[in-house]
């Protein structure tokens, strides 16, 4: 679902540097 996409984000935005 894109909802699951969007939850998604802040998790990659914490991996990167």
């Amino acid at each position: 679902g894109f909802v699951a996409l969007l939850k998604k984000l802040p998790l990659i935005l914490k991996h990167l540097p």
